[in-house]
C-alpha cells in the first residue's frame, strides 16, 4: 500500500467513527456526515486513480443509492416491511464511493448476509440487543476498502 493509501485508510476510518458512535450515544447522524464519506471516496478515488476513476466513483454512489432505495422502497409497500432506514441507505452508498462498482456488489452482500445471520441467530437465541446495522455496514465498507488497498497492484 502506498503513502497515500494509508492516509486514504486512515480519512475513512474517521468518517466512519461519527456514523458508528452517534447512534450508539443516541443521536442522529447529521446528514453532512454522509455526504464527507462520499466526497472522500470520489477525492481519494481521483487523487488515486485519476478523473475516470473519480467519475466511476460517483456512479457507484448514486447506482448505489437509487438501487438500495428501489428495494427498500418495493419492500415497504409490497410487504409493509422496513428493512432499512434513510441513514442506512445514505451509508451504503456513499460506502460505494469508495469501493467502486465491484466493491459496491461485494459490500452489500456481505452486509446483508451479516445481517441476516444475526437475525437468524437472534430467532435461535434471544439476542439483548438488536443487531446495528450501522456498525455492520461500516465494518464492510472498511474491510472491503482494506482489502481492495492491499491487493492493489
Amino acid at each position: 500500500m502506498t503513502g497515500f493509501g494509508f492516509l486514504a485508510l486512515a480519512m475513512l476510518i474517521v468518517l466512519l467513527l461519527p456514523i458508528v458512535v452517534l447512534p450508539w450515544e443516541g443521536r442522529r447522524v447529521p446528514d453532512l456526515v454522509y455526504a464527507l464519506l462520499a466526497v472522500g471516496g470520489i477525492l481519494a478515488s481521483g487523487i488515486g486513480g485519476g478523473l475516470g476513476s473519480a467519475l466511476w466513483a460517483a456512479a457507484a454512489c448514486l447506482i448505489c443509492l437509487a438501487v438500495v432505495a428501489a428495494g427498500v422502497t418495493l419492500l415497504r409497500l409490497t410487504l409493509q416491511f422496513q428493512l432499512l432506514t434513510g441513514g442506512h441507505i445514505k451509508l451504503l452508498a456513499a460506502g460505494a464511493a469508495w469501493l467502486g462498482i465491484g466493491g459496491t456488489f461485494a459490500m452489500l452482500l456481505l452486509t446483508f448476509a451479516a445481517l441476516f445471520t444475526v437475525g437468524a441467530i437472534g430467532q435461535f437465541r434471544p439476542l439483548t440487543r438488536r443487531p446495528d446495522f450501522s456498525v455492520i455496514a461500516a465494518l464492510a465498507i472498511l474491510s472491503l476498502n482494506l482489502q481492495q488497498s492491499l491487493f492493489t497492484i
